[in-house]
């Protein structure tokens, strides 16, 4: 397939995507994750570090969503048609890879598999990290393939500032430059300059961006297990499967077909790096879901989000490996496309709706009633759907929940005292 008629391609799948998932865009209000990266963008441009240090993540996300709220209004669509367009350039961008590496098929159901899974679908809808991580995976794996068959310090220096904003946003997003690290070893010279400048230009860009507190909060992370996580188990390892491998019945087959594959590619002679898209797939698809399954057994780490951008080179792989079983491979994943497009979720389903709550409670309140929410951190994602505007002028929250007589507790030890409060101001 030549240049142009790859990329009129790559647009169609992109735009298709982009049309698919927008359809229900703002179906649902927005979830307490959605509404803490919605308040970031009523900061200042230099302060969303030091917020992001609160929530335990890094700050790329949340800069790339403040510069797009300078452009577009916050509303559920707006904010959440960023995310849209990171996952519909991710499978874009994951068409590329496959009809480069692959060939025209792999790359077809690769596409359509991708676009039917509803857990990129679930995150393509939220105003969160994960779309951004899917997509950045993709590109840096082009760059990195292309760094692979032609080595050259540019390539390599780009790579590694690509590797750098993945990792800026979200740090488990990392095993992306270990997989790579790891494809690397069988090839000293490759593996050497990888070593040295990959790490060299992440190590500087780290230290220049990152703060201590980010240092520590990974450091740190849930020492004294106060986070929800809990530690992996096998239960978790078989829930997470289906995710990252589109649905349960796919997830069967990918796994039995993932594992014959893996043995026959890992027993061949032929391993030259630079040769084997099939062995980068198994390991970027496979790797990263073992090693932190692993970690995740004595740390709570596990979680199927943190690992979405292995589910475009688990398919991949997947494919690649179906198709050579000739006809019946065709068979057996148009099946299995069909098959998921009767379990497909264009809507994504939520969970606490405060935009009807706070209706109900303006029609409801009188001018000296308070109103209690009854976990303090809630009180973000309420106020935002009671005084949108002021929401979005007033970076303190809590100072403006109070002046609304609105509050938040976690116990009810608090309880005398805000009845105290409101009572004398009265």
């Amino acid at each position: 397939m030549g240049q142009n008629k790859r990329l009129i391609a790559f647009a169609v799948v992109v735009i298709t995507n982009i049309v698919l998932k927008c359809l229900f865009c703002n179906y649902t209000p927005f979830s307490f994750d959605e509404i803490i990266s919605v308040k970031d963008t009523v900061l200042d441009f230099g302060h969303i570090k030091h917020e992001a240090e609160w929530d335990n993540n890094p700050p790329f996300y949340y800069y790339c969503l403040w510069v797009w709220h300078k452009l577009f209004s916050v509303n559920e669509f707006n904010s959440r048609l960023l995310s849209v367009i990171f996952v519909s350039l991710a499978i874009g961008f994951s068409y590329l890879f496959a009809i480069k590496y692959f060939d025209k098929r792999t790359a077809i159901y690769t596409v359509l598999l991708l676009s039917v899974s509803n857990f990129i679908t679930y995150y393509a809808q939220e105003t969160r990290t994960y779309s951004l991580v899917l997509m950045l995976a993709v590109i840096s794996s082009i760059q990195f393939m292309g760094f692979v068959n032609n080595p050259t310090t540019k390539k390599l220096i780009l790579l590694a500032f690509i590797n750098f904003l993945l990792i800026y946003s979200h740090y488990i997003s990392g095993l992306v430059v270990v997989m790579q690290f790891i494809y690397l070893i069988a090839n000293k010279k490759l593996w050497a300059s990888y070593l040295g400048i990959n790490f060299l230009v992440i190590g500087i860009l780290v230290w220049l961006r990152f703060t201590k507190k980010q240092f520590l909060n990974i450091l740190n992370y849930n020492n004294k297990d106060d986070f929800w996580l809990e530690k992996a188990g096998l239960n978790n390892l078989l829930e997470a499967l289906p995710e990252l491998l589109i649905n349960k019945y796919t997830a069967v087959t990918f796994a039995f077909v993932m594992l014959v594959y893996a043995f026959k590619l890992l027993s061949t002679k032929d391993k030259a790096v630079g040769f084997n898209p099939g062995l980068f797939c198994l390991l970027m698809g496979l790797g990263p879901i073992l090693i932190l399954f692993a970690v995740g057994v004595f740390k709570a780490l596990f979680l199927a989000r943190y690992l979405i951008f292995v589910t475009p080179f688990a398919t991949m792989f997947f494919v690649n490996a179906t198709l050579k079983i000739h006809k019946q491979g065709h068979v057996l994943l148009s099946l299995l496309v069909i098959t998921s497009l009767g379990f497909i979720k264009i809507k994504k389903e939520s969970g606490m709706d405060y935009k009807s709550l706070v209706n109900i409670i303006k029609q409801k309140k009188k001018p000296n009633d308070i109103v209690i929410i009854n976990k303090r951190d809630n009180i973000v994602q309420f106020e935002y759907y009671y005084n949108r505007e002021n929401f979005l002028k007033y970076k303190n929250i809590d100072s403006l929940c109070v002046s609304e007589r609105i509050f938040g507790l976690n116990t009810t030890e608090g309880l005398d005292e805000i009845f105290k409060s409101t009572v004398d101001k009265i």
